[in-house]
């Protein structure tokens, strides 16, 4: 063999070894990680945590039977609102959030007008630190104070 077919032969093992490589590292590898991130283990704080972010609530069979009953019956018996519109939201309190959070979250999901009477409320109360975690049925049509006497329960 002659000293140019020896470096044509290097130079074609080579470029063979680096395709072999791109495959195996941008093709075969990212398949198999795909398949580990999907085996993540589930704990109730990763499925809190994707609730929050997603803006979702789990509700047990119990619950969502009574939000199917409660829709139905509204559907067949039309509130008089007189042009109300009323807003629902489901409120879920985590452990760890204050009181401007959920405020802030009342006030953007139209349930309260001024999230400074919340506020005010909870402080002329000493309710503050009263705030139960969890996840609470909440309206328009409700009062400050009937919305602090359910989450403080």
């Amino acid at each position: 063999m002659t000293k140019r077919g020896m470096r044509g032969f290097a130079a074609g093992i080579l470029i063979t070894c680096a395709v072999i490589a791109f495959f195996y590292y941008q093709i075969i590898q990212p398949a198999k990680n795909d398949q580990t991130s999907s085996d993540k283990v589930l704990s109730s704080k990763n499925i809190n945590k994707y609730l929050l972010d997603h803006h979702l609530v789990a509700v047990n069979q119990k619950q969502f039977n009574e939000w199917q009953n409660a829709k139905q019956h509204k559907e067949s018996n039309p509130d008089k609102n007189n042009g109300k519109v009323i807003y629902r939201t489901i409120l879920y309190i985590t452990e760890g959030m204050t009181t401007v959070d959920i405020a802030n979250t009342l006030a953007d999901y139209k349930i309260i007008k001024n999230k400074e009477d919340l506020l005010d409320y909870l402080r002329s109360h000493h309710l503050e630190e009263k705030i139960q975690p969890g996840h609470y049925n909440l309206g328009s049509n409700m009062s400050i104070g009937d919305i602090v006497n359910k989450i403080t329960k």
